[in-house]
């Protein structure tokens, strides 16, 4: 039998009693060993946990952290957590991480925007702001349509992604119709950024823009003409009269029958002229331009500028 020293320590305390302690050194553990009297309250990983009761948990009772996830078993049974699975809400973060992070561990999408919080991190969003760039749209949608989360117009058309959906443009096509106007720009004018021609006269609301005229007004000069004929034709959109600029646009009168006459050279008459109109229709000698147009010559000018009380 090995041989067993007592070591003894007085304590002398403040009530003039004298406190022996006993420490045994060498030998088997005395009968007043804890551990002894009660193996239950063996706990070989220091976690707090017996033995015993990690047993019953399944833990490791030689790991204070049985998952690896950097919280021991005991502080993931208070917090909620699961000490066998590093991680308990399933969202590609360990628990541990999660704490420091700020994020809750048993909740993978806590500001349930669509995207788990690890998703959120390789994102760069906000994991407590479900619209983290607030252009209307929650993270996760704007993940799965393709705009930029952290921006609020994601293809810088001067609309914000929100508004683009309200809208039907593309929020990732700055020119949806394609007509060479932002849509943004095309909000503020008034046009269309879903109808590349908005006022239907031919052009573009782009080329109008290149050219002066209105994309908001078929025919842009009042003549009767929509501008895209006016092209067409080689006369001016800008112009009434385009042979005499300096015509009053009050005395435009529009075709009714719908034809495309151009006023003879030095007449004064607005391209669109009925009264034109009506010569020609009386069988008139006439005359092509290259652009299609019909002038009349100076003979039956007569008889439209007495109808019009000019004579």
């Amino acid at each position: 039998m090995k041989k067993i020293i007592l070591l003894s320590t007085l304590f002398a305390l403040g009530t003039g009693c004298i406190y022996i302690e006993e420490r045994r050194v060498g030998g088997e553990p005395g009968a007043d060993d804890p551990e002894q009297r009660d193996p239950s309250l063996i706990d070989r990983d220091g976690d707090g946990l017996s033995d015993d009761a990690e047993a019953e948990l399944d833990t490791d009772p030689e790991r204070a952290d049985t998952d690896g996830d950097g919280l021991d078993d005991p502080d993931e049974l208070m917090g909620g957590t699961d000490p066998l699975n590093p991680d308990s809400d399933e969202d590609g973060l360990n628990d541990g991480d999660e704490l420091v992070l700020g994020t809750d561990p048993l909740d993978a999408d806590p500001d349930n925007d669509g995207l788990d919080d690890s998703d959120e991190l390789f994102e760069g969003t906000d994991p407590f702001n479900p619209d983290s760039d607030n252009d209307g749209i929650e993270d996760g949608v704007e993940v799965d349509i393709g705009t930029d989360p952290l921006t609020g117009d994601s293809d810088g058309d001067g609309l914000a992604d929100g508004d683009e959906l309200d809208l039907d443009t593309d929020p990732i096509n700055p020119d949806t119709d394609g007509d060479g106007l932002d849509d943004g720009d095309e909000v503020d004018l008034g046009t269309s950024p879903l109808e590349p021609d908005t006022d239907q006269d031919g052009l573009e609301d782009g080329d109008e823009l290149d050219l002066g005229t209105d994309p908001n007004l078929p025919d842009t000069d009042g003549d009767g003409i929509d501008d895209g004929d006016e092209l067409l034709g080689g006369t001016n959109p800008l112009v009434p009269d385009t042979d005499n600029p300096n015509i009053d646009p009050g005395e435009i009168n529009p075709d009714p029958s719908g034809g495309r006459v151009v006023s003879p050279p030095g007449s004064g008459a607005a391209d669109g002229d009925p009264y034109a109109n009506e010569d020609l229709q009386a069988g008139c000698a006439c005359d092509s331009t290259p652009g299609g147009l019909t002038w009349m010559w100076a003979p039956m000018l007569l008889l439209g500028l007495r109808r019009r009380g000019s004579l």
